[in-house]
């Protein structure tokens, strides 16, 4: 797995107090998920390394959750996994896109650059019809 890039994410989700009984199990069983690079933690909270073209932290948080660990959802917690969900979309949908905006960009050069060729010729051809008919 190529781990340079806007790609690879590290997140730390908190854990409710009353759920980290048997996090080396759950641990395991969530390393097991592909695109999952490293694991760690400590007494509340998971680190988690993933790499974004493959899982995100949505599907992270719903493993987890099918692992009955519950997520410590304060206020703060919310808003912050609630932006992270809405970046990590648009990262991902912008990797489904097939063209960019440089190619865009290209695109409307290229069109403006024939356009200007185009007139440029009509106007050339008409200047040479009024010289040749002058003579």
């Amino acid at each position: 797995m190529d781990e340079s890039g806007d790609w690879v994410k590290q997140r730390t989700i908190v854990l409710k107090e009353s759920d980290t009984g048997d996090v080396e199990a759950t641990l395991s069983r969530l390393s097991a998920m592909h695109g999952i690079i490293s694991l760690g933690h400590d007494s509340l909270a998971l680190a988690v390394k993933y790499d974004l073209r493959e899982i995100s932290l949505a599907d992270i948080q719903s493993g987890l959750h099918s692992l009955n660990m519950l997520l410590k959802l304060a206020l703060v917690q919310r808003l912050r996994y609630g932006l992270i969900h809405f970046m990590e979309t648009n990262q991902r949908d912008n990797l489904q896109q097939k063209s960019g905006w440089h190619e865009r960009v290209r695109d409307i050069y290229t069109w403006h650059y024939q356009h200007k060729a185009d007139d440029a010729g009509i106007m050339r051809s008409q200047l040479w019809r009024k010289y040749a008919n002058k003579k």
